[in-house]
């Protein structure tokens, strides 16, 4: 019978593996031919082992209703724990490597204030008098002098700069303050990626293709991930022992010694 992860699998298979190429194919063509065989092991070990298993819990035809739904689901939770498992041996790495890719690069690309205690207090000083003016301007103001800027000591200026507050115009939605950063961070993001591409363009890029590779696995197991979930069983719930009043038992209305077969009197 049809089954929505192993449809999904197939269908989306080709597409990935056309459109890593595309992307990936000019600067890393060695990872080709192991990002194809590492999706086809997650379309054999998750999407087939699960339709095998909603088939084989279906083809039963002396379960019960419960018997099924717990059938499923143990087939189901199976297929999450080895998306979990290609997620911890795919993904995770992954991103430990362009963490630490990125803080080399940010270490190398980033400005750093003067330790000397001389330099450090005039540093401090040129940076109260340059931030001074800027604390007045709404975010729309101050982003458009961030991106005008090219001094490093200025632009570090305004990244490290703290958060300013403002009353909003209506105070009693927010408890009469809002606090703003002071440099949108997204825009930050983008104004530190453009200095590492133009300083370190070899090293930017081998970052950039870690990062489409680490998207093109995320999305294929999420999408897994998500077609599994769904229609999952809830899990059954344990029955309540029926409560007792010394030997005798309470079931439904009535009144029976314990271990007694007949004799029932109502409570």
């Amino acid at each position: 019978m049809p089954d929505k992860v192993t449809d999904y699998t197939e269908l989306a298979f080709p597409t990935f593996v056309n459109h890593f190429t595309m992307q990936i194919g000019r600067s890393h063509p060695e990872w080709i031919q192991g990002f194809a065989e590492t999706l086809a092991q997650i379309q054999k070990d998750v999407a087939v082992a699960h339709a095998r298993g909603i088939e084989a819990a279906l083809g039963d035809p002396d379960v019960s209703e419960a018997g099924l739904a717990k059938s499923i689901r143990a087939v189901k939770l199976a297929a999450l724990k080895r998306i979990g498992e290609f997620g911890a041996s795919l993904v995770d790495p992954l991103r430990g490597r362009i963490a630490s890719l990125e803080a080399d690069l940010h270490k190398r690309t980033d400005f750093h204030p003067p330790v000397e205690p001389g330099a450090r207090l005039a540093f401090e000083f040129e940076r109260n008098r340059f931030l001074a003016p800027l604390t007045a301007l709404n975010p729309l103001q101050r982003s458009e002098v961030y991106v005008r800027l090219t001094d490093p000591a200025l632009l570090y200026f305004m990244e490290a700069a703290k958060p300013t507050v403002r009353i909003p115009d209506d105070p009693s939605l927010s408890g009469g303050v809002v606090s703003e950063p002071f440099v949108d961070p997204e825009l930050m993001l983008d104004v530190r990626a453009k200095r590492i591409r133009e300083a370190l363009p070899v090293e930017a890029a081998e970052l950039e293709d870690f990062q489409i590779l680490l998207g093109f696995y995320s999305t294929f197991l999420n999408s897994i991930r998500t077609l599994v979930e769904q229609d999952m069983p809830s899990e059954p719930q344990p029955t309540a022992a029926k409560p007792r009043t010394g030997n005798l038992v309470v079931d439904e209305g009535f009144i029976q010694p314990a271990g007694s077969a007949g004799g029932f009197a109502r409570a």
